[in-house]
């Protein structure tokens, strides 16, 4: 056996018994966490949601391996048909097992119960029983989505996924994971095709995604978690006992006017900005800080002293308002201003790779809820699930380095229309991709 062989084998090895230890490692360093905020059969019950995922996704590198060896074969005795056959063969049974799996798991965190309660003296939600970190993994489904679209090119298989993968973000009642897919693959389409503003595809899905939050807004996602067997009937208010665009997700205006109405008149005072001091409490999970400040550890006032606005988005001008007034206003659009700015001139600003694009497309689309929510805890909040994903995939494509540089050989294209030279660029492609 050559050296080059034993090599490559002891570096397979290394690395599938590698896995297999950390994963043990994982499982390992998790139970004491669990343990510390869920009671013992909903541990069993996590635990058994996760073993199944888990097998999947070992039979998806079992396939995926072995399809894997077979190409390489093939390609080395110039067989590039049974090649790309087998390459193919090894991508979708590699691939199916390990969509099937992040569905289980997104499956698995509707059914174990939320455990929110409003606490009755500022009106905000409170983890009681869960960890706010485990309770919102299920966001990174969204970017996987997206990632899926974009990877298969907007043909019909990606947005078969993305529609599982809606199912699955919808029933659980909310729709921002759902709007920020949706917003992300419009951005990122628009960005590819060099276009501003308007296409009928991406309008398409705009109003899908407007029927769709609606639909949802009347039970929360009642309907799509019945059908998945996960009925969770949280007694929110029906929109057939309000009327038309009177529930609190367009609200934002009457929202502000409430700021308004207590800031600074009733309130005597003024935020000053404080609210901010949240972002260094709000990661420390409740079961290692029981006493954590509910809210900002430093307040200037409640606004449930006032009146009951339940489920209040301030919005940006909001903030910026109960902040320091219209200063407050100017410096907080300045500052989501410059921002964004900053990061569309780092991304797009000279020469835009499909991968800065794809970036930008994904810190783009948290505008929506950053800018309902106007603070910076809300960005802050979103940034591990919705752009974590995609720094792993950098991180990981930064270590598999390719062997041998790939080359596309000059060709003439005199006479070809642009059709033939796509085709042909894309055969040459093909025959080097081994």
């Amino acid at each position: 056996m050559r050296q080059s062989t034993r090599r490559r084998l002891l570096g397979a090895a290394i690395s599938y018994l590698g896995g297999i230890a950390t994963r043990v490692a994982v499982q390992l360093a998790t139970l004491p966490i669990l343990f510390a905020n869920w009671p013992a059969n909903r541990v069993g019950t996590w635990m058994m949601i996760f073993a199944v995922p888990s097998y999947q996704v070992m039979a998806g590198q079992a396939f995926s391996g072995a399809g894997g060896n077979a190409a390489l074969a093939a390609a080395r005795e110039d067989r590039w048909t049974d090649a790309r056959a087998a390459f193919r063969a090894s991508w979708i049974w590699g691939t199916g097992p390990s969509a099937l799996a992040i569905a289980a798991l997104i499956a698995g965190a509707m059914i174990i119960p939320a455990g929110l309660a409003r606490d009755a003296g500022t009106g905000i939600m409170v983890n009681v029983e869960a960890n706010g970190w485990f309770m919102e993994s299920a966001l990174i489904l969204a970017p996987l989505s997206v990632f899926a679209v974009w990877l298969l090119r907007y043909r019909p298989l990606g947005w078969f996924i993305f529609a599982i993968a809606s199912v699955l973000m919808l029933g659980s009642g909310g729709r921002g994971a759902f709007v920020f897919a949706a917003t992300a693959i419009a951005i990122i389409f628009l960005l590819e095709r060099g276009r501003r503003w308007f296409d009928p595809r991406v309008a398409g899905l705009g109003i899908l995604a407007v029927l769709v939050f609606n639909a949802v807004v009347i039970d929360r996602g009642q309907s799509l978690r019945s059908m998945l067997g996960s009925d969770l009937d949280g007694g929110y208010t029906t929109a057939h006992a309000l009327d038309p665009l009177e529930h609190m997700d367009f609200a934002n205006l009457e929202y502000f006017e409430y700021i308004v109405y207590a800031v600074p008149q009733r309130t005597g005072s003024w935020d000053y900005f404080a609210h901010n001091l949240q972002i260094f409490t709000e990661p420390v999970p409740r079961s290692l800080w029981p006493d954590k400040p509910i809210g900002s550890p430093v307040k200037f006032f409640e606004f449930w002293d006032y009146g009951t606005p339940i489920g209040m988005t301030i919005s940006l001008p909001g903030a910026g308002w109960m902040s320091f007034g219209y200063v407050g206003i100017a410096i907080y659009a300045a500052l989501l201003a410059w921002l964004y700015g900053a990061i569309y001139a780092r991304l797009l600003g000279q020469s835009a790779t499909p991968v800065a694009m794809l970036a930008y497309a994904l810190l783009a689309a948290t505008t929506i809820v950053v800018f309902r929510d106007g603070i910076l805890l809300t960005l802050l909040r979103q940034l591990p699930f919705y752009f974590g994903p995609f720094l792993l995939v950098l991180l990981f494509a930064r270590f598999k380095k390719p062997n041998t540089p790939r080359t596309i050989t000059p060709y003439d294209s005199a006479g070809e229309t642009p059709a033939d030279r796509r085709r042909a660029l894309a055969s040459q492609g093909s025959r080097q991709l081994f």
